[in-house]
């Protein structure tokens, strides 16, 4: 790398993908680097230095990834991979800095060398949430606060590389979570908040549980907000299920939950080293239904793990029929480096495809269903945007004219499709 001398504000260019854990990283970075001088610019072209937040959940992720590097590289800039990609493969990016997401306490001096002309590689452990909580206050998107409530994993998935890069769990005191919330709410007024993690259950781990923090968030404070609960497994969900489920009587709580099953074959599961069975999955679904019939449920599915069968697939087909989820999250297989998955006999690409469009048509028939129950129905819409609110199940709901964010209204039904409702 060539040294660059620059004697104004260095100027940083940040580009962001992944998830709602990446989304809450790279807004730590820019609190740090704001707060360090830094100015954080909106074009490539117009930085010294261009920084790249990654994600690696997937093959077709990884080499997305990877194009755009190869795209950014023609602004002739250094650029700087920052996030999971960066620790799960550092092998594939040996002409970039690098800096892990638990490193970013360090992202200043990996800016400063790398502009002096070094390569840095910053992928140990230094930073915990509890800090990263504390270097929390500039937002991608005003309305939505989000808060981490913890990281990492106790899971041990046998297709899985999210570990890899995020590590072993990592939790803080549940008074620092309330805190940063109440920040968020009060202080930077945002919107929507949302509890983020691996795996929300997972919050306190058995010091305390996301019902808890939850509570206390909605008992101190009568701010006008909405909060989103992130993804929680089926197997944690079930332990808190009755301290969380009283919670959403709260109008301020959607009533909304991705549960991810993965496949509809305890076979399957267990290959898959998932911690509960399909008949836990429909008894959480069960369990919240029954509180409320409309009460939004969102869910992930693998086709074509290498040892899914064809009754296998039948039989996910089924559980969704059964369930009936809002929302399938849907992903073709693709065994990742360093998973135990790998060392399976792989099932073609071509065959995967086709079992992913089966499922598809399926997950879309039903989302179109579940949308179609509030026809006609008067809804109370909790104003996000001018022209964009969402009801209490989380559903977004496209606006007749301009409306205040924070605003409630009370509109009816008209329309709708798979994805959204209509005024």
């Amino acid at each position: 790398m060539s040294k660059l001398r620059i004697q104004r504000p260095i100027k940083v260019y940040l580009e962001t993908y992944g998830c709602t854990a990446n989304r809450f990283d790279s807004e730590v970075v820019l609190t740090i680097l704001s707060e360090n001088g830094f100015e954080i610019v909106e074009k490539p072209e117009d930085s010294d230095i261009i920084l790249i937040n990654t994600c690696i959940v997937k093959g077709a992720t990884q080499r997305k990834m990877e194009k755009r590097l190869k795209e950014l590289k023609r602004y002739n800039k250094p650029i700087m991979v920052l996030g999971c990609f960066a620790q799960y493969m550092p092998e594939k990016l040996k002409e970039y800095s690098l800096v892990g997401p638990y490193a970013y306490d360090r992202i200043v001096e990996a800016i400063q060398k790398t502009l002096d002309g070094h390569r840095v590689v910053f992928l140990d452990r230094s930073i915990d949430l509890g800090t990263k909580l504390d270097s929390h206050t500039v937002l991608l998107d005003p309305a939505i606060g989000i808060v981490q409530v913890s990281e990492g994993c106790v899971g041990s998935c046998s297709y899985c590389a999210v570990k890899l890069a995020r590590g072993k769990l990592g939790i803080v005191e549940k008074e620092k979570l309330v805190e940063h919330a109440l920040f968020l709410i009060e202080k930077k007024k945002v919107k929507e908040l949302y509890l983020s993690s691996q795996d929300t259950g997972l919050c306190g781990f058995g010091l305390y549980n996301i019902a808890d923090v939850i509570k206390e968030i909605l008992n101190k404070t009568d701010k006008e907000f909405r909060i989103r609960i992130g993804m929680i497994n089926p197997f944690w969900f079930y332990k808190i299920k009755d301290s969380l489920i009283e919670l959403f009587d709260d109008h301020r709580l959607y009533r909304f939950l991705h549960l991810p099953v993965q496949s509809g074959s305890d076979k399957v599961l267990r290959d898959m080293r998932r911690p509960y069975t399909t008949a836990l999955f429909k008894d959480s679904v069960a369990y919240l239904r029954e509180f409320d019939r409309y009460f939004n449920i969102a869910t992930d599915i693998i086709v074509g793990f290498p040892t899914e069968t064809l009754e296998d697939l039948e039989k996910t087909r089924d559980l969704l029929l059964e369930t009936k989820p809002d929302i399938v999250f849907l992903s073709r297989f693709e065994a990742r480096p360093k998973t135990e998955a790998t060392k399976y006999k792989q099932i073609p690409g071509f065959e995967t495809k086709r079992r992913s469009r089966i499922i598809a048509r399926v997950a879309e028939e039903i989302a179109l269903e579940r949308n179609k129950m509030f026809l006609d129905k008067e809804q109370e819409i909790f104003v996000i945007r001018p022209k964009k609110g969402k009801n209490v199940y989380y559903k977004v709901v496209y606006l007749d004219k301009d409306y205040k964010p924070g605003s409630i209204i009370k509109k009816r039904i008209k329309s709708c499709d798979q994805n959204k409702l209509f005024v």
